[in-house]
């Protein structure tokens, strides 16, 4: 559904309505019925203003104020997003997308509307005069400089304030997106209260999210659209943005609460994680239940499968033996997939050194359970933290190279020498950040971003080819990686891990976790410095070495025998 059209056409309606005062139509008791104070030149009021006159009558407003509460207790901010005059005049003027507020400015920013309500009502009790009402912006648009048009412009002090004030909050949403409704406007700040329990909400589903991030760019008031399953944000005007450019329709308004349950696996058909490396005696010869031979992939898997690229290779004994839902990847057409059998193909399974069956995704071995969930949730998490690394390239150390080494093992690199430091986003690439170039580039001009392009290129890649291998004589493990963007070391080690990712044939997997995205994580394994790798029972503090960390990947190997 498409919000856009709709909430257009309610704000039009909205500024008829509010406009009919300049011809002389006023329908106070037929809109609005409570907001019966005049504008000149306005057809309605804000219920600000009602309040605060009831306040110089030093009388509790409780006829309209019992209408606002019912009205924000049903709908919260929605009058914000999609009839407010003055946010559908800041909706215009923002020219100059792209710029915003820092973060920790943005978040103080946030609380100064509710500074202001207060203030608003403490002045016009205290001081018998609504102060408000003569620079309040909503009243200058709607009524002020119409009648000033209409009747000529008499200078007086509060006329100059009033203009002034204005025109620089004018020049503030040129830049700033809905700068009064986030940070200063007062009946916002009511309605925000309110949010938390109004029926009406933003719906999220995480399950058919695919962490595009394209609604946290679109969102007016800068909320964190992935929080709303666990709090409903007060910022939220509700206006339906989000939802109107998520590709996989994971937004929307709703009166309702939606429960999103993920397919579930029984323990019948839950088959434990393979165990390497085994002796051909105990290679493991399941038989799927006849049900499930046929049960093709889950609509939940396929939808989340659908919006990201990947690559599997499933080394398999017997046909019989593999997964249903691996069988139905093959019929994807984003996801390159293999299912290569090992009494055929002798050379791969020397190469990767196989003692059994086996799934590699992205070039790395899977060590998770092997149900259908599991496999497909990591390869979710897997590309879409891939899809935000960039490939950098030190050109300053690539010039003096004449062999083209990492262009030799990879053809979808393409060094432009525009700059000295050159980023290429691994998406537009195509690449699932094997390693390769890393290690082939002897000169250490490659390297892996987080964020941005800051990489620390003296990676003793030597040393590292040096302990190849005791790297080939581990178990299978996948590292856990908890990482923050735009950092040197935790590109660092991004860069490390990936390089020892390849040089051990990808029997050493890895996981990167952004810790700040998913606090829960970093909690449970008690992350308190990043970047930190988890490596079994162990775990590094910062960033070890090359030759330290083949040793704890060791010492946790000799650890779990």
């Amino acid at each position: 559904m498409t919000y856009k059209a709709p909430r257009r056409i309610a704000q039009i309606l909205t500024i008829v309505v509010v406009s009919m005062g300049a011809i002389g139509i006023t329908l106070y008791y037929v809109v609005v019925p409570f907001l019966y104070t005049p504008y000149q030149y306005s057809s309605v009021s804000d219920p600000l203003r009602i309040l605060q006159f009831y306040l110089l009558e030093k009388a509790v407003p409780w006829y309209p104020l019992g209408v606002l509460i019912v009205i924000f207790a049903i709908f919260g901010r929605f009058f914000c997003g999609w009839a407010c005059p003055f946010g559908f005049f800041q909706d215009i003027v923002h020219v100059f997308r792209g710029l915003d507020l820092p973060t920790s400015v943005h978040n103080i920013m946030t609380k100064v509307k509710y500074a202001v309500l207060v203030g608003v009502f403490v002045a016009c009790y205290t001081t018998g005069t609504p102060y408000f009402d003569r620079v309040n912006p909503f009243s200058t648009l709607v009524a002020a400089i119409p009648r000033m048009l209409v009747v000529g412009f008499a200078v007086d002090t509060w006329i100059i304030i009033r203009l002034t004030i204005f025109f620089l909050l004018l020049v503030s949403f040129l830049f700033v997106h809905r700068f009064w409704c986030r940070y200063l406007c007062p009946v916002g700040a009511m309605a925000a209260i309110f949010n938390k329990i109004a029926p009406l909400h933003l719906q999220f589903d995480p399950s058919r999210c695919s962490r595009c991030e394209d609604c946290l760019e679109v969102c007016p008031t800068r909320v964190n659209i992935f929080e709303v399953v666990r709090k409903r944000p007060t910022e939220c005007i509700l206006c339906g943005d989000c939802a109107d450019v998520c590709p996989q329709q994971a937004l929307r308004l709703s009166f309702t609460e939606k429960v999103v349950i993920d397919t579930y696996i029984s323990p019948e058909e839950s088959y434990g994680p393979l165990h390497y490396p085994l002796p051909p005696t105990q290679y493991p010869q399941r038989a799927y239940p006849p049900e499930r031979e046929e049960k093709p992939i889950s609509d939940v898997s396929l939808r989340k499968l659908r919006g990201i690229k990947g690559r599997i290779i499933y080394f398999y004994e017997n046909e019989k033996d593999i997964p249903a839902y691996i069988q139905e990847m093959e019929n994807l057409p984003n996801i390159q997939s293999w299912l290569v059998n090992m009494q055929e193909s002798i050379n791969l399974v020397q190469h990767y050194m196989l003692s059994g069956p086996a799934l590699y995704i992205n070039g790395r071995v899977y060590t998770g359970e092997m149900t259908e969930d599991a496999v497909v949730s990591f390869m979710v998490r897997d590309y879409f933290m891939l899809k935000r690394l960039n490939l950098v390239f030190d050109t300053s150390r690539c010039r003096p190279c004449k062999t083209r080494d990492c262009m030799s093992v990879c053809e979808k690199i393409d060094v432009t020498f525009e700059s000295r430091i050159e980023v290429h986003p691994l998406a537009e690439m195509d690449c699932f950040a094997c390693g390769e170039c890393i290690v082939a580039c002897k000169r250490g001009g490659v390297g892996l971003a987080y964020g941005e392009p800051k990489v620390n290129f003296e990676l003793n890649l030597s040393h590292l080819e040096s302990l190849q291998e005791k790297l080939l004589e581990i178990e299978p493990m996948t590292l856990k990686a908890f990482i923050e963007r735009d950092s040197v070391h935790c590109n660092k080690v991004i860069t490390m891990l990936a390089a020892i990712a390849f040089l051990s044939r990808g029997r050493i997997s890895f996981e990167l976790i952004d810790a700040l995205e998913e606090p829960e994580r970093a909690k449970i394994n008690e992350i308190n410095f990043l970047p930190t790798v988890v490596v079994g029972q162990f775990k590094t503090l910062g960033v070890p070495t090359e030759g330290s960390l083949v040793l704890l990947i060791r010492r946790n190997a000799r650890w779990k025998a």
